[in-house]
């Protein structure tokens, strides 16, 4: 229910285009382990404490299946993107990871439930759900199927003084 609420506050608020960290206590970088997806659950602990405290998201390079659900911090104004971040999606799936050195791979092991799916989905802000659902029919490439946008073309804010 909450996240209807936040949905419903982002559509009569308007976006800044640019995001100074001046106005921002705390401000956290994309790492290289959270760059490449992971496990959804720690994604959204993650999103509610950004939110719980007030902490700027920076996204810069690529950003890969799970670290995409940092765009519903756009609906709090606490996402901004380096200019060339890109983000890729595919459906939502339960995968396993396996690592070998410095080299990790996911395997798809089974589907997550359609309300679970919904859910999620519904995480994204409107026009980005909206944008993915115009490129892919049905909204989501299928696992082993990619969607590559710019974080431009999905007009994240783009980050200012944020080094």
């Amino acid at each position: 229910m909450r996240y209807i609420h936040t949905i419903l506050a982002f559509l009569f608020l308007s976006v800044s285009i640019t995001v100074s960290h001046a106005s921002f206590e705390h401000v956290a970088r994309l790492d290289n382990t959270e760059r490449r997806g992971g496990k959804v659950t720690e994604f959204i602990a993650r999103i509610s404490q950004y939110r719980a405290t007030r902490t700027l998201k920076v996204l810069d390079g690529y950003c890969y299946s799970s670290c995409t659900l940092y765009l519903t911090l756009m609906n709090d104004g606490l996402l901004c993107a380096k200019p060339g971040t890109a983000l890729v999606f595919h459906e939502f799936v339960k995968a396993r990871e396996t690592t070998q050195g410095d080299i990790v791979t996911y395997q798809k092991v089974g589907r997550i439930p359609a309300a679970e799916r919904r859910m999620l989905w519904n995480m994204y802000p409107l026009h980005v759900r909206q944008r993915l659902s115009s490129s892919w029919a049905g909204g989501l490439p299928e696992w082993g199927n990619e969607i590559i946008f710019s974080a431009r073309e999905l007009r994240v804010p783009t980050c200012r003084d944020v080094r």
